[in-house]
């Protein structure tokens, strides 16, 4: 994963360029399949120079071309999730910020639209869908100041993101991920978890604060999980401890693109290229669970909902 921050007349841009495992996890599996080959024509072709019966030997032969077919299929794949992989650092190298605008190193054709991604426990590969909303040729593509949503942890998790796709060879199939810095956190509310203890909200720009209330002795460890109405059972934990207070940014501290290979393009690998296992950011609608163990060990929890807006919009 490469990163920097570029700038121009605008503020700076966070840059962060994303290289997939599915490239090294199919290397090795290519290089399995290929030894595993090895293993089998080697000991073929010495009991052909042996006389071995001519039924094992065409079995043994029929096993040899089925694994062959497999190994090439295999380093094709490989050979294709590669070369995406190439092309988007390639064009995220020769690609310039001026301002809030991404200058590509010469005419490209891409479509503008959205990127959702829904991982689920258990599910090897996610769900991915380009929603196009434009078609167009150009030199360069401003930087998409649009809503998006992600909330991601290893157990799965949604997001839903402004993109380009790029169509013009050699860089079809990279894609540019979009994430504003601009919004405010609608808050301002106060959950229950037991009669002495509750959690008071607001919130302050981007960034969602609480304050926590609770009579002396009361408390031992609070924790506080915030997650999507999509899917109220994947939360992440923005906070935990003996604590009176906590703040967390809905939002990242500086615009971001994301760089990717379309094809090998998951909710880890933008994990991994944010530098993080778990992640809540964005707009709309979220739940925030406020949870409570007392000192005899007791456990509680309340649950409130709270908003994240581009404009001035406000309940």
């Amino acid at each position: 994963m490469a990163e920097e921050a570029l700038g121009g007349e605008g503020r700076d841009v966070r840059k962060v360029v994303l290289e997939p495992s599915e490239t090294k996890f199919m290397s090795r599996f290519v290089a399995f399949l290929l030894l595993l080959f090895i293993a089998v024509l080697i000991p073929t072709l010495l009991r052909m120079k042996e006389g071995a019966p001519r039924g094992a030997l065409m079995g043994l032969l029929m096993y040899i071309i089925f694994a062959a077919v497999i190994v090439s299929i295999a380093m094709f794949s490989l050979r294709k999730i590669m070369k995406s992989e190439k092309a988007a650092v390639e064009l995220a190298s020769l690609s310039k910020v001026v301002g809030e605008k991404i200058v590509f190193p010469g005419e490209l054709e891409f479509e503008r639209g959205k990127l959702v991604i829904r991982a689920f426990p258990g599910r090897e590969r996610p769900a991915k869908e380009f929603i196009a909303v434009e078609r167009r040729k150009a030199g360069s593509v401003a930087f998409l100041n649009e809503e998006f949503r992600l909330a991601a942890t290893p157990e799965g998790g949604f997001a839903s993101l402004p993109a380009v796709r790029i169509l013009s060879p050699p860089y079809e199939r990279a894609v540019l991920l979009f994430m504003t810095d601009e919004g405010r956190v609608i808050c301002r509310k106060s959950i229950r978890a037991e009669d002495s203890v509750h959690l008071s909200m607001e919130g302050k720009g981007k960034i969602l604060r609480g304050r926590i209330y609770s009579a002396p002795g009361k408390v031992e460890k609070v924790s506080i999980f915030l997650s999507i109405p999509e899917n109220e059972r994947m939360e992440v934990k923005v906070a935990e401890g003996i604590i009176s207070e906590f703040e967390y940014s809905m939002l990242p501290d500086e615009k971001t693109v994301i760089w990717a290979a379309y094809g090998a393009l998951s909710l880890e690998h933008i994990l991994r290229g944010l530098g993080t296992d778990a992640l809540i950011l964005g707009h709309g609608e979220f739940l925030v669970r406020f949870a409570v163990e007392g000192m005899l060990k007791k456990k509680s929890s309340g649950r409130e909902k709270f908003k994240v807006v581009m404009g001035e919009e406000g309940w």
